[in-house]
């Protein structure tokens, strides 16, 4: 050395200040949520296998939301509110907002609160599109055009991966 002392820079906890952020990046890129495709037609047939000669395992009214498993040509590969895996043709779903009621009746009222008027009740397995977001409210409107608010509890809108 050449006679001049170094004064050390302290050190204050903070040289490993990066691992956090790296660890809730690593956690948001692993907790990303599936894709979502939602049927835009009257009805849509879900069939066994990825062709119209394929046999159909359930039919699915307008506003139905499945998580997409697989994409292969024209064809969509689904999974539903029930776990249910099934192929749609690509044509018939597009990526909107909507919810599926997963409970055997849900209560659709006129506003974001359960002391507001019910506007009508939706069934196991319907499909509502969403409007807007109250939490814990979700404005939806049914395949008719009538529009209330459900809570989010009692209504599915995909599974994070």
């Amino acid at each position: 050395m050449n006679g001049t002392a170094r004064t050390p820079i302290p050190s204050r906890g903070h040289k490993h200040w990066w691992i956090p952020l790296a660890v809730i990046g690593l956690l948001s890129a692993t907790t990303a949520w599936a894709e979502m495709v939602t049927v835009v037609v009257d009805k849509a047939n879900f069939r066994e296998s990825p062709s119209t000669k394929s046999a159909i395992l359930y039919t699915a009214d307008r506003f139905y939301t499945v998580e997409v498993i697989e994409r292969k040509d024209d064809w969509v590969k689904t999974r539903d509110f029930e776990g249910d895996v099934a192929w749609v043709a690509a044509h018939l779903v597009e990526p909107k907002d909507s919810v599926v009621v997963h409970v055997p009746s849900a209560l659709i009222r006129k506003g974001p609160s359960k002391n507001t008027d019910i506007v009508f009740k939706a069934e196991r397995g319907e499909g509502l599109a969403v409007g807007r977001r109250q939490d814990p409210w979700i404005q939806v409107t049914n395949i008719d055009g009538v529009t209330g608010w459900v809570h989010r509890d009692v209504v599915w809108a995909g599974t994070k991966e």
